[in-house]
């Protein structure tokens, strides 16, 4: 009499799940009780990537093969800490994940979030965590850790443009060889961008203008803009991404004491 009530659907408990969601109707497997959707975070989700995978190609485990990430230069996989596999980068070998040209990871003026889990192997140099854009003059939202600042760091662009930047200053300097769960968000009502570690404090930063809404956008982990010459040194897990506003608390619920929830967010 085991079942899952997943959207407004109930399954018995030993149909297969075979580690791609889609929609709300999909079944899983649930073991000793009726299980329930967390939150509402499947609610204007764009993509889910778990980066559980021993190598080669990532699964959009939200969309499926629509935004499969691409392995470029041999990512390959080492523990995240808590059970599971992470997608491992070595900045050195220019290591970056990448997905086709896909207008759902271009946001444009429109609420998004998007948050991931980030290892870094070293504190040496800046490193890239995560981008969207084609060039340095087609660009639009970018996550790394800045060696200046010693911060996680967030930037909004239009075009070549930044109309939004802001460090984690509140969380502090983070360690290497540490997990840390960080949360950056752009807000079109308020004209705001904001980054939070941990679920902690949220440090935010006024914007100048909307992130483009034109271009050939492409979504990389491990890497940003092309010219960069910044690729990460370390350990992702866990992206997620949304065209909406996440709230503090749907952050925290993720983030759960350190522990991590993550897609497709049941309990």
């Amino acid at each position: 009499n085991h079942q899952l009530m997943y959207g407004n659907f109930i399954a018995p408990l030993g149909l297969n799940y075979g580690g791609l969601v889609h929609n709300r109707h999909t079944r899983i497997p649930v073991i000793g009780r009726r299980q329930t959707l967390g939150h509402n975070l499947l609610t204007n989700l764009i993509a889910a990537f778990p980066l559980n995978e021993a190598a080669d190609k990532r699964f959009d485990h939200w969309r499926q093969r629509a935004g499969n990430l691409t392995d470029t230069n041999t990512v390959t996989s080492a523990a995240n800490g808590v059970g599971d596999r992470a997608a491992e980068f070595v900045s050195a070998n220019s290591e970056y994940l990448i997905a086709s040209t896909d207008g759902a990871f271009q946001i444009g003026n429109n609420d998004y979030s998007f948050c991931g889990w980030f290892y870094l192997t070293n504190k040496s140099a800046s490193y890239a965590a995560l981008g969207c854009g084609f060039s340095d003059s087609s660009r639009e939202y970018f996550l790394q850790y800045s060696v200046g600042d010693d911060r996680f760091r967030y930037i909004a662009y239009n075009g070549g443009t930044v109309v939004g930047i802001r460090t984690a200053a509140s969380a502090g300097a983070p360690s290497a060889a540490t997990w840390y769960f960080v949360c950056c968000r752009f807000s079109d009502s308020a004209n705001k961008v904001y980054i939070s570690v941990n679920a902690g404090t949220v440090d935010d930063a006024n914007t100048t203008g909307d992130p483009s809404t034109s271009g050939n956008f492409q979504l990389c982990i491990g890497r940003g803009h092309p010219s960069s010459g910044q690729y990460w040194n370390g350990r992702i897990s866990r992206v997620c991404l949304w065209r909406r506003f996440l709230s503090q608390d749907e952050i925290a619920w993720m983030y759960n004491n350190g522990r991590g929830r993550s897609f497709p967010f049941i309990v």
